[in-house]
């Protein structure tokens, strides 16, 4: 009797059992459906950029838009949504001050070369270095055998036309030169250029007066302007001396540059 009640109980309990299950199966699967979803927007909202309208990514490809709207996002994926649209803002603000940052060194470095440069041609210290010019070529005039056929007069207008011949070069090739390239100029070019100068003075300049005239023309041309046969006897006889010097000046500078 116990059995046949025992084999009962078994049976209705199986039956209890499979209806439950019947009836509970698309309960369960309904809601794991549902988490599905949830978990997908979630997924959504995490990715960079706009999720509701197309959008191309990083390697070209075309992203469609997701299929929810912002309004079917839970409080915590609409704060996850905001932090991402903060961290994009960021990254396009930093994009830009970096651009502002190399704008500004590039002015920095222009401004640096502006000041250098200016302070290389400020009236008092170029004023001082071209004395130093003149005065070191005259001595190195007067020491030289070649020279000793001219008067003291020629040799100093000589010393003047060397000054004027490197400022044209320094202004010219707008150049910061260290003390080496500077003797190789004053010690090698100019020497011969002076002597170029005396001889084409001997042929235009007949007094020590018109020479005298002509030192104040090299020194201060719009104040000092020459006598009209004397400037056009002028006109004839430096710009050889000149036109020889600079070409030699050429090919120096092109060392300086690229060395």
């Amino acid at each position: 009797m116990k059995r046949w009640i025992a084999a009962v109980v078994g049976v209705v309990l199986l039956i209890g059992l499979v209806v439950g299950g019947y009836f509970l199966f698309p309960l369960i699967a309904s809601q794991q459906a549902s988490n599905n979803i949830q978990f997908e927007k979630f997924g959504l909202s995490v990715l960079p950029g706009q999720q509701y309208e197309t959008t191309v990514g990083e390697l070209g490809i075309t992203q469609l838009p997701a299929a929810f709207s912002p309004n079917d996002l839970t409080p915590e994926e609409r704060v996850v949504e905001s932090l991402i649209r903060d961290r994009n803002a960021l990254i396009e603000e930093n994009q830009l001050l970096q651009l502002k940052i190399e704008s500004l060194e590039e002015q920095v470095a222009a401004l640096t070369n502006y000041r250098d440069t200016n302070e290389r041609y400020a009236p008092e210290q170029f004023d001082i270095e071209l004395a130093r010019v003149r005065q070191e070529l005259e001595e190195r005039l007067r020491a030289l055998p070649e020279a000793e056929q001219y008067s003291s007069l020629m040799i100093e207008l000589m010393a003047i036309a060397g000054q004027q011949e490197y400022t044209h070069v320094i202004r010219t090739y707008d150049l910061i030169l260290d003390d080496t390239k500077k003797a190789i100029i004053t010690q090698r070019y100019l020497p011969t250029y002076t002597f170029c100068v005396a001889n084409a003075l001997s042929l235009a300049a007949n007094t020590n007066a018109e020479l005298r005239s002509v030192a104040s023309w090299l020194t201060e041309p719009d104040l000092n302007p020459l006598p009209e046969r004397l400037k056009a006897d002028m006109d004839v006889v430096l710009p050889p001396c000149q036109r020889s010097f600079r070409a030699a000046m050429d090919d120096v500078m092109k060392s300086v540059t690229s060395g």
